[in-house]
């Protein structure tokens, strides 16, 4: 035992020294003596992960586990290696895991990085918990703040978020970070004066938080043109520098130049992981699978718009699918919308890949993307190409610019032939 103790020391202080790979050799050196002990396995994974050795680390790390590690920052650390191996589905599930098994001292202890991490794995919902759960222990920590209202506006419940910001507000009234989000969340809730003027307050803070996109829809919006040139000039130099805009959006409100608002929508959407899912099977259906991807399915004037397109499909050679990340209205329209589908899938709550997973699963054939651009888009679920054909049409009157997608249904304005 004692030579046990003395061993993961050694190799504990070797990598509180970043000697890595001197850790590595001591960790093989003694692999016969300890290879059963769970701690020795997470100090060798620990290693190879500092020194970049990502897929090696995993190994180590599962190994831990199986031998019935429970401490946080053992999946902690397997959960990082999952996710710099673009595996977030098992990032997640490791995560999971270390919620049920790790002590309930260290769940309290560690709650904020549980919620950063769920947050990371783009699990919004199981991320804003342990938020709540931090905060009620930590209620003069900014950042959880922060954190908790993101995950909040992720899942589109603004209205939640802004009494979050404005809690955090009280904590730090001239912090950029908080006025620039209320600023984002009030243009969400449609209260442009007020957004305009948290984010020049933000600016004046500290003009690291320049967001020319964001400032050009608020001043457009609210007709002060005087603001639009200066805005509109800081937009077109973000995109001939390949530097994305925070909403691609905003460039439609100034530039009509086909080859700029091409680039713009490229720059933002190379910001999304195109890791391939598996191989998409080939459909054993009679019918050709449609399914239509969404967060206006609901009492929008896009639902408006296809409700005829959605029923008048032939049934008799295609199926109809929704993949709805729309807010709950429980309106009658809204119902209606959703029983206009064969199938509605609700996903509003699962991550990126989860979602391609399903779209997978439904084996569809053509995925329709009804957003493009526009608020609440999550252009990261189509660059998993999860469909063998995927088509932008309706809401967002222009290209996407994300290269995963084969088709746009336009007209001689959306799409005109010199632009072709």
């Amino acid at each position: 035992m004692a030579n046990l103790k003395n061993t993961l020391t050694k190799i504990k202080g070797l990598i509180d020294k970043n000697s890595f790979a001197d850790a590595q050799k001591l960790c093989i050196s003694k692999e016969k003596f300890f290879s059963e002990v769970w701690h020795y396995q997470y100090f060798f994974g620990l290693s190879l992960y500092l020194s970049n050795k990502k897929k090696e680390s995993i190994k180590r790390f599962q190994k831990a586990v199986a031998l019935g590690g429970d401490e946080f920052y053992l999946y902690f650390y397997l959960v990082m290696s999952y996710l710099e191996t673009s595996q977030p589905d098992k990032a997640l599930k490791s995560l999971q895991t270390a919620v049920e098994k790790i002590h309930d001292d260290e769940k309290h202890k560690y709650s904020a990085k549980i919620g950063k991490l769920f947050f990371t794995v783009e699990s919004y919902t199981e991320g804003i918990y342990w938020y709540q759960r931090a905060i009620l222990t930590n209620p003069n920590d900014l950042e959880l703040y922060l954190q908790l209202a993101g995950a909040l506006s992720r899942i589109q419940k603004p209205r939640e978020a802004i009494k979050v910001y404005l809690e955090a507000f009280q904590l730090a009234p001239s912090n950029a970070k908080v006025n620039f989000n209320i600023s984002k969340t009030m243009k969400l809730l449609r209260e442009l004066r007020s957004s305009l003027k948290h984010y020049e307050i933000a600016f004046k803070l500290d003009p690291e938080v320049f967001d020319p996109a964001h400032a050009l829809m608020l001043t457009c919006s609210l007709l002060e043109f005087d603001k639009r040139e200066c805005y509109g000039a800081e937009i077109k130099k973000t995109i001939i520098n390949g530097e994305h805009l925070s909403e691609p959006f905003s460039s439609l409100f100034f530039l009509d130049e086909p080859k700029l608002l091409l680039d713009a929508n490229k720059n933002y959407s190379a910001n999304f992981s195109n890791q391939p899912l598996c191989k998409l099977k080939k459909n054993q259906n009679s019918k050709i699978r449609i399914g239509y991807l969404s967060s206006d399915l609901k009492n929008h004037a896009t639902s408006y718009l296809i409700r005829s397109l959605i029923q008048k499909h032939d049934r008799r050679r295609f199926e109809i699918f929704g993949f709805s990340y729309s807010v709950k209205q429980n309106t009658s329209y809204q119902a209606f919308i959703e029983n206009s589908f064969d199938e509605l899938l609700d996903v509003m709550t699962l991550t990126n890949h989860q979602v391609a997973e399903k779209i997978v699963e439904s084996n569809i054939d053509i995925l329709v993307d009804l957003k493009g651009h526009t608020e609440s888009s999550r252009p990261g679920i189509l660059r998993l190409k999860p469909a063998k054909i995927q088509i932008n049409y309706l809401g967002y009157p222009g290209t996407s610019g994300i290269p995963e997608m084969d088709y746009i249904i336009g007209d001689r304005i959306v799409t005109p032939h010199e632009s072709s």
